[in-house]
């Protein structure tokens, strides 16, 4: 079985969400502050129902407060999990519940928040399956379990030898049986005993103690101490163990080093594999067991290519019956990952919302060309609060410039300027185009493209394709020839000629289209738009008196335009 759906009401940030998943790998991306760790908290609160030591807890700081300050008074958390096995709803039977024919298990939790006497005070309750009420057995809940690897983790804390510890867990689990354990443990704590120079030492250190604690003990209430060995319990010894890095050197004799030697990247590969081993073991052992892996930003102190190699590592273990959620900052996360298994969290009007990638009526050969094409640069548009779609370098190159004189800053408004390297649109558009909100990406999208009017005024097919794949939120903007030719139209020649001479002294162009014409072919766009950039920056007189082309203008204002 597997955590189908989640949903939240009135939890810290988020006001009404509900949030699709699918089995193995869930991966939730979006800007600071659009949820993504209230998510993961709310899973950890349901989640950790049935533990015997729980990690989170809610207060009343987690009720939300709404723009106008008021404060909601019940915090809603619905799960759904499809798919369960005969043997899985027999063991969570007071979960269980139909729809269409199909089962299914359903937990619901409560948090009120009431006063009391003056007083506030949080009430918890939760139930099971259809019928508000329905009391749900501590063997169930027990039954549902997590393990949640935090954004601030301490990997060299959490690899320490203490009580509970992961590696600990990881060596009962390789040992189940009670009787092994123990001779296990019998074994080295008589190994240890046998050593003529340790029992001596041991013995003038217990004498040494109770020398001196006779002497400040009262004489009718005599204590007196005995130093033993290492622990019997094969538990106690096994979480007294640490972990070692190996390094073999040039004559092939081995050399150990304390993690704290390592750097922070490599010990949080090496906590995640031994949480790793701990979960895959115990789902051996455990098979009716539900298991989710929780992870905030798995690319902390890693650098793009362990990134690269962690994030397919955890999608092999997603499909050995462990279901991960990860939520990430890093477009090389996103750029690595299926865009099935992408959910976008986004901030509009104030609220939180979820949009699953696959649900973007993507045709598989436009997800698949998504898939390729969609490189770390370009994944930034999932985390940007306004997109523009351009064809080229050029456009890309300059936009940021032309928009910087019309008053906007696009970095500062988190505006992604995408170049798709051609006129492929549609993958792209309809991650933004459709009138259904909840299969779309809520934020604005400018499509900027060429139009090649013929002699009679005519745009040419692809333009006109172009246009049709405006909607939802997406707009086309259309240039009558070409970019660099409307550049020139605009009054912008003087500037473009004398630029591109200090590329070409000794090419004199006369008109717009010769130096479209130069540009074609010496292939010189790219370096041109760069100059040309560089130039507006680096000069405030210059920029400022350049005339942005009209589709230009129209474009980036439409972007900016929140009364629309």
């Amino acid at each position: 079985m597997y955590l189908s759906n989640l949903h939240i009401k009135n939890f810290r940030c988020v006001g009404d969400v509900s949030l699709d998943f699918q089995s193995g790998l869930n991966v939730l991306i979006g800007e600071n502050n659009s949820g993504k760790t209230s998510i993961i908290d709310a899973l950890r609160l349901c989640l950790a129902i049935g533990l015997p030591r729980r990690d989170i807890f809610l207060n009343t700081d987690d009720f939300l407060c709404d723009i106008t300050g008021k404060r909601h008074n019940v915090i809603e958390f619905d799960l759904t999990f499809l798919n369960p096995t005969l043997e899985e709803q027999g063991t969570f039977i007071d979960l269980l519940a139909f729809r269409e024919g199909l089962p299914k298990l359903q937990l619901h939790v409560r948090y009120s928040l009431e006063n009391r006497n003056g007083l506030e005070r949080i009430v918890f309750r939760y139930w099971g399956g259809e019928n508000e009420g329905q009391s749900v057995a501590p063997e169930a809940m027990e039954l549902l379990y997590y393990i949640y690897l935090g954004a601030l983790r301490d990997a060299e804390r959490d690899l320490a030898p203490s009580k509970g510890n992961r590696l600990g867990q990881l060596f009962v689990k390789l040992l189940k049986d009670p009787a092994e354990q123990k001779a296990y443990a019998e074994t080295i704590h008589d190994k240890i005993k046998e050593d003529a120079a340790w029992n001596d030492l041991r013995k003038r250190a217990k004498e040494k103690v109770n020398e001196n604690l006779k002497k400040i003990t009262i004489e009718d209430s005599p204590q007196e101490v005995e130093i033993n060995f290492i622990p019997l319990e094969f538990r106690r010894i096994v979480e007294s163990l640490k972990i070692q890095l190996l390094r073999v050197i040039e004559d092939g004799s081995p050399l150990h080093f304390e993690i704290e030697q390592n750097g922070l990247g490599y010990n949080n590969l090496i906590y995640i594999a031994t949480v790793l081993g701990d979960l895959l073991e115990r789902k051996v052992l455990e098979k009716e067991i539900y298991i989710a892996l929780l992870i905030e930003e798995p690319e902390a102190h890693l650098h793009p290519q362990l990134q690269d190699i962690l994030f397919n590592f955890l999608g092999d273990v997603a499909n050995q019956g462990i279901q991960i959620f990860i939520t990430s900052h890093s477009p090389t996360v996103t750029s690595r990952t299926e865009i099935t298994t992408l959910m976008v969290l986004q901030i509009l009007n104030n609220n939180i919302v979820a949009i699953p990638l696959r649900e973007c009526r993507l045709q598989e050969d436009e997800r698949k060309y998504l898939q390729r094409f969609l490189d770390v640069t370009k994944c930034q548009l999932f985390f940007a609060k306004r997109v523009v779609l351009v064809e080229g370098i050029s456009e890309a190159l300059l936009l940021p410039v032309l928009a910087k004189t019309m008053g906007y800053d696009l970095d500062k408004s988190a505006v992604e300027v995408v170049n798709v390297g051609g006129t492929a649109f549609q993958p792209f558009a309809k991650l933004f185009n459709s009138e259904d909100a909840g299969k779309r990406l809520g934020v604005r999208c400018a499509l900027i493209t060429d139009g090649d009017e013929d002699a009679d005024n005519n745009v040419s097919p692809r333009a006109k394709y172009a246009k049709d794949l405006e909607g939802g939120q997406l707009r086309t903007f259309i240039a009558k020839k070409t970019f660099e030719h409307e550049l020139y139209m605009s009054g912008n020649g003087k500037v473009l000629t004398l630029t591109y001479k200090e590329l070409h002294p000794n090419t004199y162009l006369q008109s717009a289209d010769e130096f479209i014409e130069k540009l074609k072919q010496n292939k010189d766009k790219g370096i041109f738009a760069q100059m040309l950039s560089l130039k507006l920056i680096e000069h405030d007189s210059l920029r400022e008196s350049f005339q942005v082309p009209g589709y230009i203008n129209e474009a980036v204002s439409w972007l900016f335009d929140d009364n629309e």
